[in-house]
């Protein structure tokens, strides 16, 4: 019988721990745009305010103007799902994401 518990204890940290991984995949992306710049973006929880942030790095750099604040989880990984298609598409003459994002999305207001 400890055995049949140990593995069934077993099998339940391992589909947690996938679930975990599984999680936080969904909030990071790392890939290259169009001009060969490496970007990283990810989602973390700013615990002093509450709030959810999608920070962008571009060639290991933080770009804090390109932030974004939300209070809701879901709205940070949608958000970077969006910003990931952005920088993908992002046309070479452009060189922040203040060419295409509006003064209201980067206040949170869609």
């Amino acid at each position: 019988m400890i055995f049949e518990y140990s593995t069934y204890t077993q099998k339940i940290c391992e589909a947690y721990q996938q679930k975990l991984v599984s999680e936080a995949e969904k909030m990071q992306e790392r890939f290259k745009d169009k001009r060969d710049r490496d970007i990283f973006l990810n989602v973390t929880k700013k615990a002093s305010t509450n709030e959810w942030l999608v920070k962008v790095h571009i060639d290991g750099k933080y770009d804090e103007d390109a932030t974004y604040y939300t209070d809701d989880k879901e709205d940070a990984i949608s958000t970077m799902a969006a910003m990931k298609e952005r920088y993908i598409n992002l046309a070479e003459k452009a060189d922040t994401p203040s060419h295409f994002w509006s003064e209201k999305s980067k206040t949170g207001q869609v």
